[in-house]
């Protein structure tokens, strides 16, 4: 079609395979990645005034998200934030629900971080009943933890990084995709660089949860978990997380403020 790649792929779907189109990336899934943080972004810009014509506009993106990249992860992304959204928005139970909103934001990215990097050690464990259980957990995810165990045999985990390709995987498995930003994350900056962009990430979750910006958190906590399924962490254009690491600047800046009003004063 022009000069517009359809990149029309055959997608394995567990027990069955279906056709989605790239339109441009090189697999439906990098479209769905873009086609999700659009609507995230819309949900973030459009903030407390969310409304019912927004729900219908975001319910419209993703049946045609769906339709073109056959992505399953996407739909579940968007009717959790969704649903998030609704049950900030109500007054049941308001209160309540803002703490759990808020405990889940602190939660969620370690708790993704250990899942990431535990389910596929168990799988390497020695122990059967551990492996039986995480087989199970992996199963669930379509297969990708074991992915990430066959990168944990042949790839050592560094302080600093510099893994971005897995050719090894490559030339013995042939293929080499590991679909989770976490580990994709660690691999390319390494055991410091993933602790740091946690503990961005907390401190961003704290900022807004003072500044009663629940929306905000949720998207960090979709966006959390998105991560252990898809390799959307390590690119802005995906991360809507990063995003928010804003609200630390801003703080930053007030307190610099702050202080020059105090020291002229």
């Amino acid at each position: 079609m022009g000069v517009l790649n359809l990149y029309k792929t055959v997608v394995i779907k567990g027990n069955y395979s279906t056709i989605g189109y790239g339109l441009g990336f090189s697999h439906p899934n990098r479209l769905a990645y873009g086609f999700v943080y659009l609507l995230f972004t819309y949900i973030a810009f459009v903030g407390k005034s969310f409304n019912k014509k927004d729900y219908i506009c975001i319910t419209f993106g993703l049946i045609v998200c769906y339709a073109i990249t056959q992505s399953r992860t996407a739909i579940l992304c968007v009717v959790s934030i969704l649903l998030l959204v609704t049950l900030v928005k109500s007054r049941f139970l308001n209160k309540n629900i803002k703490r759990l909103v808020a405990f889940l934001g602190y939660v969620c990215p370690p708790l993704c971080v250990f899942i990431s990097i535990g389910v596929p050690q168990l799988m390497l464990s020695s122990n059967h009943n551990l492996r039986i259980l995480a087989d199970l957990i992996d199963k669930l995810f379509s297969g990708r933890f074991k992915l990430i165990s066959r990168t944990f045999k042949y790839y050592d985990m560094t302080l600093f990084g510099g893994v971005n390709s897995f050719d090894i995987l490559d030339r013995i498995y042939k293929y080499s995709t590991v679909d989770n930003g976490y580990i994709r994350f660690l691999y390319a900056y390494g055991i410091v660089g993933l602790f740091v962009y946690i503990v961005l990430t907390l401190l961003t979750v704290n900022a807004l949860s003072k500044h009663g910006n629940y929306l905000f958190v949720s998207l960090i906590i979709v966006t959390s978990f998105w991560g252990i399924s898809e390799n959307v962490l390590m690119s802005v254009g995906f991360n809507i997380t990063v995003l928010f690491w804003s609200v630390l600047l801003r703080r930053t800046s007030t307190n610099e403020k702050m202080i020059s009003t105090c020291s002229l004063s």
